[in-house]
């Protein structure tokens, strides 16, 4: 195989699923491979691992509060040492129903994170 051929890949090789953990805290199931920039990298089940604090979309920046009837998207990644990384994509309105009205657009991670999962966080017209 010619090396310099092949293009230096970013992506998740395996099938995640995500799912809230208890308190601010996320775990998925099984193991996942991935790679970075043409490296394979392996992350071993995670259970309760806390979620990260900054947003790596934006230059480690504090995430973006939402109010009632808005809702964003998280794109969640693991960088090469298996840490977990997020990034937060737009804001946008929901409609009554609590469903958005334009779809916000995805955060995109630097190319030194691996995304592994899409989590959606809705606050419908009650939220505090």
């Amino acid at each position: 195989m010619d090396n310099l051929a092949v293009a230096p890949l970013t992506m998740c090789l395996s099938k995640v699923t995500l799912a809230a953990g208890t308190t601010s805290t996320i775990s998925n199931t099984g193991t996942t491979t991935f790679m970075i920039k043409g490296f394979m990298y392996t992350k071993a089940a995670m259970t309760n691992v806390a979620t990260p604090t900054v947003d790596s979309a934006r230059s480690d920046a504090a995430f973006r509060g939402i109010t009632a009837n808005q809702g964003t998207v998280f794109t969640v990644g693991f960088d090469a040492a298996g840490n977990v990384k997020a990034g937060q994509g737009q804001i946008k309105a929901l409609d009554v129903s609590g469903n958005f009205i334009i779809e916000p657009q995805d955060a995109i991670l630097p190319n030194t994170v691996a995304l592994v999962g899409r989590i959606t966080v809705k606050a419908g017209a009650t939220a505090v």
